[in-house]
């Protein structure tokens, strides 16, 4: 029973730890730096935790390290193709709406320059 909730417990951390990888990732590529540094900060706790136990650990666990790198998957999986098959209303993370500064550059480049 112990080995089982050990191996549950792995694959949470597994996919936790994927899931806020490639949501840090997406957040970098948006340009939300803050949010991508909080969220570093808390996977760093999960890495170092994770590469501890298997330092003290590995002979004899290999069950608890497949469902770690299988929850890694689903983490990083849910994460990118989660929000297509959703409504509108159920998505994960929504898009952010264009600020005024976007829309000012759209307008200043759809203008056309005055001939001379």
């Amino acid at each position: 029973m112990k080995e089982f909730l050990n191996i549950l417990l792995y694959f949470g951390v597994g996919f936790l730890e994927m899931f806020l990888a490639t949501q840090r990732t997406y957040w970098i590529s948006k340009g939300r730096s803050s949010a991508a540094a909080l969220l570093v900060f808390f996977e760093n706790f999960i890495a170092l935790f994770v590469i501890y136990q298997i330092a003290n650990n590995l002979y004899g666990h290999w069950p608890i390290f497949v469902a770690y790198a299988i929850g890694n998957s689903l983490g990083t999986f849910l994460n990118l193709e989660g929000n297509k098959g959703f409504p509108p209303r159920l998505r994960l993370f929504k898009a952010k709406r264009a600020t005024s500064k976007a829309k000012l550059a759209a307008e200043a480049s759809s203008l056309q320059p005055a001939s001379i």
